[in-house]
């Protein structure tokens, strides 16, 4: 139900988050395969989680938007009471943010780690 409530954005955020956890799956296998592209893969992994965080920061903030566009256009005495709902709706764009972030972050600062060790071996 949270996917329904946050709309459009959390479509955002899941794009994001699938192509950041094909890039920390990359990442992790360059890494335990000892390539040399593993560590600037991971990194790049790690961004695109910083952007999952942040389109669902942008996603609340959307729709905070648009239920302040709406609520005056209600009876004054549901105003409130819309608003409060609206925003309650509207933080579940940060809620599938963080969700979405988990795996592909666990996974980059995995590949990190190996990474930045089977570097410090070749040297």
């Amino acid at each position: 139900m949270a996917f329904h409530e946050c709309g459009g954005p959390a479509w955002l955020t899941l794009s994001a988050s699938l192509v950041a956890t094909v890039a920390a799956i990359i990442a992790m296998a360059g890494a335990w395969s000892s390539q040399r592209h593993a560590l600037p893969v991971a990194i790049t992994a790690i961004v695109l989680v910083g952007l999952v965080a942040m389109s669902g920061f942008v996603g609340t903030r959307y729709q905070r938007g648009k239920v302040d566009e709406f609520v005056p256009l209600a009876l004054s005495t549901d105003r409130d009471a819309l608003r409060a709902q609206g925003y309650a709706e509207a933080e579940q764009c940060t809620n599938i943010a963080a969700g979405a972030s988990i795996l592909p972050l666990v996974l980059a600062l995995g590949a990190l780690v190996l990474a930045t060790r089977q570097s410090a071996r070749r040297t």
